[in-house]
């Protein structure tokens, strides 16, 4: 039997929080520390709702905190991936950063791809294409059919949500 010995450590923005490197967190706002419960998105993603430096409730994905607790802050451009597929493995030896284009062929490699489409990432000329059709006037709703994506993917791309890198 293997046994797991959690290291802690912080982030600049959260400093009342402790985050583990087998994907806990640990409160610090009283008398003792505990423990606290992560709840899962309708993605399947675990998530935790708590406050920020500034005194702001904040909602945050539970693998992009421990990805900057253990990797650093996210390099502009990059996302934070599941090596092995399990959005529930948040261990962060599970975790690191690559770009979007790395994060859809792994999903399509685990058969995690969104709603069970196995979508291939946009080759560059493909974003700039878009985004320059968007500029010119073109429509969301159009693009999105003839690309075979939904209109919410189009706008990210528009909006540098998705591919920032590019």
């Amino acid at each position: 039997m293997e046994i797991a010995f959690e290291r802690y450590a912080t982030i600049k923005e959260y400093p009342n929080y402790l985050f583990g490197s087998e994907g806990n967190i640990v409160s610090l706002w009283h008398k003792k520390p505990y423990k606290r419960s992560i709840i899962n998105d309708k993605n399947g993603y675990r998530n935790l709702r708590f406050t920020n430096i500034k005194g702001n409730k904040v909602t945050r994905w539970l693998h992009r905190l421990i990805c900057e607790a253990f990797h650093g802050s996210c390099p502009t451009g990059l996302e934070c991936s599941h090596k092995d597929g399990n959005r529930h493995n948040n261990t962060s030896a599970n975790l690191e950063w690559v770009t979007h284009k790395e994060n859809c062929a792994r999903r399509v490699e685990h058969g995690t791809s969104v709603k069970g489409r196995k979508f291939k990432c946009f080759e560059k000329d493909t974003v700039l294409e878009i985004r320059r059709r968007l500029a010119s006037g073109e429509n969301f709703n159009d693009l999105a059919k003839e690309y075979d994506r939904s209109p919410r993917i189009i706008q990210k791309i528009k909006n540098r949500e998705s591919y920032k890198n590019i």
